[in-house]
């Protein structure tokens, strides 16, 4: 069974199914009361009315509730705001639309799934469905219309993450109002939940008809002479309204909500003596009408229009009666359901603007910095950012994630002037501002500290120096599995300027390492975020960045393009060889471009990667626990050059629980000069380091210890563990788990890998590695029927050089998957739980 999703802003169905009796309850108790006047609805049988009374909405009525709208993210989206509003669309089950689509620039064209509230993916972005007309209404309290390209996705997005539960956003829905709960439950009474909340021709006409009658008028109030007024008045003890001038309190009367009015003039007897009549003060009734009401549109337009005669209406009667009509409630019927059901989500839509407006004004405090200057505002019309990966785990999440970005270039001159880069670290060593300094103009990032905790942070400077420009960024981050806590952050940057590199914090060569690129014919203009504070530091200056880009421009000096349009073209999206977080590996870094370790005036080594598959991911099948990006990668080039290609002589695979991938070592001829490389996660590797002294791995040279392969090249062999005697229990536990498979390459004799196959059945469950003489296979045995290989083969000019895989284990914060802790003061652990989560074929020029 599956479970239905709700309404963002209403928290009514969106797409469930509704049940709507097939006959009424209130004609079943008028027949039954018929026949015994004494029959109640208690006595009725509960499932036979359980659900909404046809008498009072059809199925006609609620078809507006079977779509809703998207609003989603999409971190590669390559404009400054990455949120996107699809078209209405409809829902499949469990948590997921299908069949979404959008003219939005920022929707993402290569998704067929789109999962709401809830991810089973962790490097999926949740989306929030809203009804159409929600929308509508969303918009107009926020913006003032109803037009919804006015809203700032952006900002609405952060605050819907924000405020999330489990399963809707925690507001002040109203009454009547659902629990979240698996199903959307039709009880009897709350038909006004999925009564339309937008205009009706109907009721328009039947308002107009009614309001146009003085049915209103109250009874003139009791005795107000002096004697009596002086009397109630000296009873009154203390009354703060008493003390102010008649307008503001009359000011403060028209922003209290529409129920709150009368409540407040029975409070205060001021405010009572001056409201009380509508004779005397018509005014104040008008404008509550007006203010008090402003979900209330349909009768404004009548007021303006003078249908509602001024001379003639009891507007203090009016305001009474239409407060009591629209009132949302259990129970409600009759042609007042709409307008209450859309005074109940307006009160839901004012929650969202309390939270709406310092967001924008936020936004436009970082604006100001380059307000007026220059070319400014044409370079930020001009921007695009091409990634925005998340920099931190566990990623940063709750009401304070907002987008933040920084103008760094106002002036196209600037580029080719001095400016100082100042990077902020604070008390952890974590980055937590970036702040370019021109012309003594501090144009920030984040956040440069300050304040009386100052001491506490520490600051590096990097002098630009003229005709010197930035040219992209390296983040160091810690490697998430190699230690007992499962987190990471920014710790160290390199900037790579025109003239040289500089490096700034921690930038420990075991750290991972995440490249921010500058597009070709682009230029750095500033950099762009999300980031969140923390409110109850003692320093009141610590902020987390969770996602970081650079904002680039086609360069302004670049070659002209050739196209006619005014737009200048999106760069190219990024390559796939600059999307992973790499680990730092010997000679073959992909960030450094790999270098032939045997030559000594080495020649830098262009790779491109192949993914494993073009299919787009079933989200159904893969549930990672682990965001894509915070995930290191490991690259193995076995084959950068035609000498180590003809030295290549075996590579071996590790499967771990017999199945899972987790160590890949590649060996090469005696005498070539070239030193084995091996790749797999820090922990494994030093554990696979004891298990290959254990074999007397490097003894041997001729391939020891092979057993025999079938039809699919799997080596049966060497599955026992080795000279176990004398080892830790916890190193023979995990060694027995081990199958190490072999493929012998004849390298001197041409032989060579020419193609790298994949099966991606929610996850990686495969791998096949193919030779022009033979394969090897890795994975899960047997091969299962339905499994089907995707083949990955260099194109013309190219070689295969090699392969990248990325390890994932277990689940955050669970010390269940530590199998060991080496207590040398490393702080590394190994873990258990390992799923190889992503591979990718390297391939260079021949």
């Amino acid at each position: 069974m599956g479970f239905d999703i709700f309404c963002a802003v209403c928290a009514g169905p969106a797409c469930a199914y509704i049940h709507i009796c097939d006959k009424s309850r209130k004609l079943a108790l008028r027949e039954k009361r018929e026949e015994n006047p004494s029959f109640t609805e208690k006595d009725f049988d509960r499932h036979e009315f359980r659900g909404y009374d046809p008498e009072i909405v059809s199925q006609e009525d609620v078809q507006w509730t079977y779509k809703a709208q998207v609003l989603g993210f999409n971190p590669n989206a390559t404009g400054l705001t990455k949120m996107y509003i699809s078209r209405p669309a409809n829902y499949e089950d469990y948590g997921c639309m299908r069949g979404v689509e959008s003219d939005d620039p920022n929707f993402p064209q290569d998704s067929d799934e789109f999962q709401c509230y809830r991810v089973y993916d962790a490097t999926q972005t949740a989306c929030f469905p809203i009804h159409e007309p929600c929308l509508k209404l969303l918009t107009r309290v926020l913006c003032g219309n109803d037009n919804v390209d006015n809203l700032d996705k952006d900002a609405l997005y952060h605050i819907i993450s924000g405020l999330m539960g489990w399963g809707l956003p925690e507001l002040n829905y109203g009454e009547p109002s659902q629990r979240y709960d698996q199903c959307w439950w039709s009880n009897p009474g709350e038909e006004m939940m999925v009564t339309y909340p937008l205009s009706n021709p109907t009721f328009t006409v039947l308002l107009r008809n009614t309001v146009s009658t003085d049915d209103f008028a109250l009874p003139a109030p009791g005795t107000a002479d002096a004697l009596t007024s002086a009397s109630l008045s000296a009873r009154v003890r203390h009354d703060p309204f008493a003390r102010l001038p008649y307008d503001i309190t009359h000011q403060i009367a028209l922003l209290v909500p529409a129920e709150s009015v009368p409540a407040l003039a029975t409070a205060s007897y001021t405010i009572h003596a001056a409201v009380r009549s509508s004779s005397q003060n018509p005014g104040f009734w008008k404008q509550a009408l007006r203010r008090c009401m402003p979900w209330f549109w349909e009768l404004h337009v009548l007021m303006r229009h003078g249908t509602v005669d001024p001379d003639e209406t009891d507007f203090k009667g009016l305001f009474l009666w239409l407060e009591a009509c629209t009132r949302p409630r259990r129970g409600l019927e009759g042609p007042f359901m709409g307008v209450a059901n859309r005074r109940r989500v307006w009160g839901v839509c004012e929650q969202y603007d309390a939270l709406y407006v310092p967001r924008l004004r936020a936004k436009e405090r970082e604006r100001a910095v380059a307000a007026g200057k220059g070319e400014a505002a044409g370079i930020w019309r001009g921007a695009v950012n091409t990634g925005l990966p998340v920099v931190a785990w566990p990623v940063p999440e709750g009401e304070g994630l907002r987008t933040s970005t920084a103008q760094w270039v106002c002036d196209w001159d600037e580029v080719k002037g001095r400016s100082v880069l100042e990077v902020t670290w604070d008390e952890e060593r974590t980055l937590m501002g970036l702040t370019l300094v021109v012309a003594g103009e501090r144009r920030v990032f984040g956040s440069d500290g300050g304040g009386r905790f100052e001491s506490r942070l520490k600051k590096e400077t990097v002098e630009i120096e003229q005709d010197c420009w930035v040219q992209g960024l390296i983040l160091h981050l810690p490697d998430v599995f190699s230690g007992e806590k499962t987190e990471t952050s920014i710790k160290g940057m390199t900037v790579r300027t025109t003239h040289r590199d500089f490096k700034l914090g921690d930038t420990n060569p075991t750290h991972c390492q995440r490249l921010l690129p500058i597009s070709p014919n682009h230029i750095l203009i500033g950099i762009t975020g999300q980031i969140t504070s923390y409110a109850n530091h003692p320093s009141n200056t610590r902020i987390r960045i969770a996602r970081l880009g650079l904002l680039q421009h086609l360069h302004p000096f670049a070659p002209a393009t050739t196209t006619t349009t005014t737009t200048p073209p999106p760069p190219p999206p990024l390559p796939l060889l600059h999307q992973p977080l790499w680990t730092p590996t010997h000679p073959s870094d992909p960030l450094s471009q790999p270098y032939n370790s045997t030559n000594p005036d080495p020649i830098p080594i262009p790779l491109r990667a192949l993914p494993a598959t073009a299919r787009a991911p079933n989200r159904y099948q893969i549930q990672s626990p682990w965001h894509a990006d915070v995930v290191p990668t490991h690259a193995l080039v076995f084959a950068a050059s035609p000498h180590e290609r003809r030295a290549l002589r075996r590579i071996t695979a590790w499967l771990y629980e017999g199945k899972h991938v987790c160590c890949v070592r590649a060996e090469y001829a005696r005498g070539s000069g070239v030193p084995a490389r091996e790749i797999g996660a820090a922990g494994v590797l030093r554990a696979m380091r004891m298990y290959m002294r254990m074999r007397g791995e490097g003894k041997g040279e001729e391939g020891e210890g092979e057993g025999e392969k079938d039809r699919e090249g799997v080596d049966h062999g060497g599955g026992a563990v080795p000279g176990a005697k004398g080892t830790p229990m916890w190193w023979r536990e995990w060694a027995a788990g081990l199958r190490e498979v072999r493929l012998d390459v004849d390298g001197a004799g041409g032989e060579e890998v020419v193609g790298v196959d994949v099966v991606s059945e929610g996850g990686i469950r495969a791998v096949r590695i193919r030779t022009n003489e033979g394969q090897v296979y890795w994975g899960e045995s047997p091969i299962k029927d339905y499994w089907r290989f995707e083949n990955r083969e260099a194109g013309e000019g190219e070689k295969i050089a090699g392969i990248a895989l990325a390890f994932t284990f277990g689940r955050p914060g669970s010390d269940e998957d530590i199998a060991h802790r080496w207590d040398d003061g490393s702080g590394m652990v190994l873990r258990d739980r390992l799923q190889l989560s992503w591979l990718a074929t390297l391939v260079a020029n021949e």
